[in-house]
């Protein structure tokens, strides 16, 4: 009703004209001369009320933009921006690639995309602020004193606590990662260069941090299983060297092999001097039987069969034998072989280990360092006004769309 009424008015000041409104010269509805009619005042003040709500509507369907031209343009503080750029590689080739990943694969190393998603996440993670704040003021570099209250920490919009400076950490810190290339991209936003910068550095020292102590709990898993069987081994055949040795020391032989094979090779001789005077002794009975050498070659022959006995009995006997002395020593020269042996297959896992850790050890290679720019790039006026220009227009031109639609139907109703 109230457009129809203003249209009304409208039509009635276009009937008037403008002569009508201005001071009167005539009579009747002109009045006296130069006097204005009591109309013609009335139809003035309506048309001062309507210019002053068609300003009132513009101003308000424009606010938005307003709003943006006087925020961004008058209010709103500079950010200044540190760029960084590293990529995060381990010793292992790559299978493929282009660009940096084939010089990455000419000098042996590759880049590990698992592990710069770890990067990236830490980065933008409260461990980052926490390790950041023992560092260096951070809340201090986001709340210097001549920002605007909305941009600067804390504000209206972001509230004086850890969570709430973790949530403007993430706002003015991106970490951007392109897998074509590997790089990985970090840019940081304050409000004076040197804290953009001071930042950037704080943050790309916690990552290579972060990245010793992934390589640390790698050699930790892959390496102590294999140094602790190592020493197991050594200990194994130390103990077994001992055990040689006191054995050695208690029974008075370095070898009781070699020694068994002395008395086997006596007792062999023996028995062929014994064979030997056996036949003697025979030829002589039969010869001459009545030989006074006779009795002399008997007791020769008793006294070498005496002595193999008692070689044998060296061997044979249960307590003083060389039998029990030579198992119990091959037994432990077996048992110092094999500690050897594995003593050696353990040192091979330790350099595979250890081979292995080498190939996943991480590493961050810095290709750009943190600038210190002396240009505030951010915010970007002109863009985020021409944004907030063409969404208050397609805006307006969409409600204009839905009234219009709605009149319609009315009208179309009635």
């Amino acid at each position: 009703m109230t457009d129809v009424r203003e249209v009304e008015l409208t039509e009635v000041l276009e009937r008037t004209g403008r002569n009508e409104v201005g001071p009167a010269t005539g009579r009747g509805l002109r009045g006296a001369p130069g006097k204005p009619t009591p109309v013609v005042k009335v139809l003035n003040r309506v048309r001062s009320r309507l210019q002053w709500r068609r300003l009132l509507r513009l101003l308000v369907y424009f606010s938005p933009t307003l709003v943006a031209v006087g925020y961004f343009g008058l209010i709103a503080s500079d950010r200044y921006v540190s760029t960084a750029a590293f990529v995060v590689r381990t010793a292992s080739k790559p299978s493929g690639g282009t660009g940096l990943g084939v010089f990455l694969k000419m000098t042996g190393l590759g880049r590990s995309e698992d592990d710069t998603y770890s990067v990236q996440n830490y980065i933008l993670s409260r461990d980052a602020v926490r390790e950041l704040q023992q560092k260096m003021p951070l809340a201090e570099m986001y709340g210097r004193p001549g920002t605007d209250m909305l941009s600067h920490y804390p504000s209206i919009i972001y509230g004086a606590t850890n969570e709430e400076l973790f949530k403007f950490y993430t706002k003015m810190t991106r970490v951007t990662y392109s897998s074509a290339t590997g790089v990985t991209t970090l840019e940081v936003e304050a409000f004076r260069p040197d804290d953009a910068h001071a930042i950037a550095v704080g943050i790309l020292d916690l990552s290579e941090q972060l990245v010793n102590q992934l390589n640390a709990r790698i050699q930790k898993d892959a390496v102590s299983a294999a140094e602790e069987q190592v020493g197991r081994d050594e200990t194994r055949l130390t103990d077994a060297q001992v055990a040689i040795t006191d054995f050695q020391n208690k029974e008075t032989m370095i070898d009781p092999v070699n020694n068994s094979v002395m008395v086997s090779t006596l007792v062999a001789k023996l028995g062929a001097d014994l064979a030997e005077t056996q036949a003697r002794i025979a030829d002589m009975k039969v010869g001459s039987p009545n030989n006074p050498a006779m009795s002399a070659l008997l007791r020769q022959a008793d006294a070498t069969r005496a002595q193999i006995d008692r070689e044998r009995a060296r061997i044979t006997t249960s307590q003083e034998g060389l039998a029990d002395k030579l198992g119990l020593y091959q037994r432990m020269v077996l048992e110092r072989e094999f500690a050897t042996k594995a003593l050696s297959a353990a040192n091979t896992a330790l350099d595979t280990a250890r081979a292995e850790v080498r190939r996943k050890q991480l590493y961050i290679e810095r290709i750009v360092e943190p600038d210190l720019t002396d240009y505030a790039t951010k915010p970007s006026r002109l863009w985020i006004t021409f944004t907030v220009v063409m969404v208050n227009v397609l805006g307006l031109f969409l409600c204009w769309l839905l009234l219009s639609g709605v009149r319609e139907h009315v009208s179309s109703g009635h």
